[in-house]
């Protein structure tokens, strides 16, 4: 059985939560066919991008809850499948983008040579941060800016920390 839980910033209560009401439904299943011995759990991991999340940690509250779960349903531990892919792949690549236009209304706003809802729709969409890195002024003070992306879209923004000055 299949379980999935969108999202990557970690609230522990609310993954527990989830997973017990997933939880519940897998062992009504393992009452009707024995068969059933598997969870799949998809999503839901922290995603650690400065290292504030013990993925030990998580790994056991998965396992405990699933424990403790088992035993009030009274159906045997299942085998866990855990897919997480932002753990596995968000640091894999990255993107580089050119600052092609500077504009200053109430908040400075740098323009990209790119669309934050072509090259990052899920990070877009999902209003989720990713990292920038601004290389070429890594020595800056860090000031607010807003991003914008090249397109006619009022919304092909992302608002984040800069080290541009």
């Amino acid at each position: 059985m299949h379980y999935h839980q969108r999202g990557s910033v970690f609230d522990e209560q609310k993954f527990v939560t989830n997973l017990s009401l997933a939880f519940k439904a897998y062992a009504n299943a393992v009452k009707k066919d024995k068969n059933i011995t598997t969870l799949n759990i998809g999503g839901g991991c922290p995603y650690d991008k400065i290292g504030e999340h013990s993925y030990l940690y998580y790994v056991k509250l998965i396992i405990n809850t699933l424990k403790d779960l088992s035993q009030k349903e009274n159906v045997p531990e299942p085998n866990i499948i855990q897919e997480n892919g932002r753990y596995t792949v968000s640091d894999s690549c990255f993107n580089i983008y050119r600052i092609t236009n500077v504009k200053k209304d109430d908040k400075l706003w740098y323009i990209v040579n790119d669309s934050f809802m072509t090259c990052l729709p899920n990070t877009w969409a999902l209003g989720e941060d990713f990292l920038i890195l601004p290389i070429n002024l890594m020595e800056n003070k860090t000031i607010s800016v807003r991003l914008a992306g090249n397109t006619c879209d009022g919304d092909d923004v992302y608002y984040f920390q800069s080290k541009y000055e």
